[in-house]
């Protein structure tokens, strides 16, 4: 019953095989049915009982898990004919997490259209992020994780699922960063050209991961004494911050794009 790997990055899937995933996941990119089936294959890793090679597709957790019949596995949504997920929801689930599982060493939580989530509900689910259970994992799937508050994306990590399109942006990005870290003012203009063609509902993902890649550079920068470097990651990350919430208020990518270029010549 092994289903073929989703366009999950290539080091999230060697973690997920080693049985070594984090906590909390954000999936982002790609469409909502190809977010569904990433969260499946990831909760099958989370649950499998295989030693490596995670998720097996043979093991009984990996087999209930494909079939959507796991007692472990739990899904949040929206409330039918609502717009957004409640507090009520984040609560149920926060106190079921504190709960042990039933079947498997740990249980894990999908929260679809986690974008939703309304400011109550972010910060009820943060207190369990933040002091996560031992063996829960958390799913985010969401299509604009910019409307997620900051808090809670930063104890999470980001996935970004790849396809042929996002490929190249992804290609675009790493050579946005390559061309910041040397100077290369020229190649920072080109990147940030090629960036300004994605597809409007791609931007948001763009901009989080681009910005949470900045807020590392940044750390490791200031830990490493490189305080001239630190300073040119500090700009970038804020220009990043207000990226996404112009993103957020449909302000159009060009001028976003104008924004991060004025922050990195």
């Amino acid at each position: 019953m092994e289903r073929t790997r989703p366009p999950l990055p290539p080091a999230l899937c060697g973690q997920a095989a080693a049985g070594m995933l984090s906590h909390a996941y954000i999936l982002t990119g790609g469409d909502d049915a190809a977010r569904a089936d990433a969260a499946v294959w990831l909760a099958a890793a989370a649950l499998c009982s295989a030693q490596t090679g995670r998720p097996c597709g043979t093991c009984r957790h990996c087999r209930k898990v494909f079939s959507g019949n796991h007692p472990d596995v739990a899904r949040v949504r929206r409330e039918k004919d609502e717009k957004e997920i409640r507090i009520r929801a984040a609560r149920s689930l926060r106190s079921d997490a504190a709960v042990l599982p039933n079947e498997a060493d740990g249980k894990v939580y999908i929260i679809e259209e986690a974008d939703t989530l309304n400011i109550a509900a972010q910060n009820a689910l943060l207190k369990v992020l933040e002091e996560p259970p031992a063996a829960v994992t958390f799913l985010l799937s969401a299509a604009n994780p910019a409307r997620l508050l900051p808090t809670v994306r930063s104890r999470c990590t980001q996935a970004v699922l790849s396809g042929s399109r996002d490929r190249a942006e992804t290609d675009a990005a790493a050579a946005f960063f390559d061309s910041f870290v040397s100077g290369d003012s020229v190649g920072v203009v080109t990147a940030l050209f090629a960036l300004e063609k994605i597809r409007r509902e791609e931007l948001p993902a763009l901009l989080a991961s681009m910005h949470q890649t900045a807020a590392r550079l940044l750390r490791e920068s200031a830990e490493n004494g490189r305080s001239d470097e630190a300073e040119r990651f500090f700009r970038l990350s804020g220009a990043l911050d207000r990226a996404e919430r112009f993103a957020e208020a449909n302000v159009s990518t060009g001028h976003i794009m104008g924004l991060i270029m004025a922050a990195s010549v």
